[in-house]
Parts: structure tokens; C-alpha cells; sequence
């Protein structure tokens, strides 16, 4: 559709978040690696030259809960058959539901232009409640669940 109106505003480019994020990337990956990535042209040749490493960085950066293990990534040089962090491990609700109350923890986007936030804290409330009823059910560790489920913030519960 054709914008109609006037942008009156817009962030300057060393502000937006992905500049930000790529300035902390460049800078981190200076510290450990002494390697000179003072661009983001500098930045992208160096994670190409050192797909583990720069992976590794990434996993660190994003401050990750989990065990990536040794090796960062398996079958470096065949892409589609790349495995990154093969021999790692990551819980995905421990890492969406880590101890920061108002921090968004999902953010949906469905069909229709819908959209919806959901912290970490009421993600931790949505999976307090499945949890119960599955208490309640008697079902242990161990037991399998399946179910067919619409893609929502609250399948990830």
C-alpha cells in the first residue's frame, strides 16, 4: 500500500537496535580474539573465515543457559549440512523463563496483523498452570504428551 504519510522521525543508524547489537558483537569478538573487526563489512568477513568461533561468540553474547559443549559446529564447509553446537544442550524454558519479570519472552504475530507480547512472567504463570493440571492428570516425568496445536505464544507454554 502507499504510505500517505509524512515520517517526522526516524532513529538515527548508530542507535537502531541492530547497529547496537552489531557495535557489542564487534567489540566482544576485539576482546577475545584481538582480531580487528571495526566494521560491520570487517565483522561478516571474520564470522565467514570462523563459522565456530563466531557461533560461539553469538551463543555467549545472548547470554545462552545451557552447555554448548566443544565443538560449535559440525560440517563447517557444507552449510545445508551444518550442525551447529551438535554435542550442546539448551533448555528453551529455561531460557524463556529466566528471573526478569517484564522482560518479553515471546512476541506473536498471527494472521490479520494480530500481535501480542507475552513477558517472562506471564509465560511463567502459563506454564505454572499446564503444569498443575498435568499433576492432576498423573502425569510424571518421563510421560509423553502430543497434541495438535495452533502456532501461539501459548503452545510454547
Amino acid at each position: 500500500y502507499a504510505r500517505t504519510t509524512k515520517m517526522y522521525w526516524f532513529p538515527e543508524v548508530p542507535y537502531t537496535e541492530i547497529q547496537v547489537f552489531r557495535r557489542k558483537l564487534r567489540q566482544l569478538v576485539q576482546q577475545k580474539f584481538d582480531s580487528n573487526v571495526d566494521s560491520y563489512e570487517t565483522l561478516y568477513k571474520w564470522s565467514v573465515e570462523n563459522p565456530g568461533l563466531f557461533w560461539s561468540v553469538c551463543w555467549d553474547f545472548v547470554g545462552m543457559i545451557g552447555d554448548k559443549n566443544s565443538i560449535p559446529i559440525k560440517n563447517e564447509n557444507d552449510m545445508v549440512c551444518a550442525q551447529f553446537f551438535p554435542r550442546g544442550y539448551v533448555n528453551l524454558a529455561e531460557n524463556c523463563l529466566r528471573p526478569s519479570r517484564n522482560k518479553i519472552a515471546c512476541i506473536f504475530n498471527g494472521e490479520g496483523r494480530t500481535t501480542r507480547s507475552i513477558t517472562r512472567h506471564e509465560l511463567r504463570g502459563m506454564v505454572s498452570v499446564l503444569q498443575q493440571a498435568f499433576v492432576a492428570k498423573g502425569i510424571t516425568k518421563g510421560d509423553r504428551v502430543c497434541g495438535v496445536v495452533a502456532n501461539t505464544p501459548e503452545t510454547i507454554a
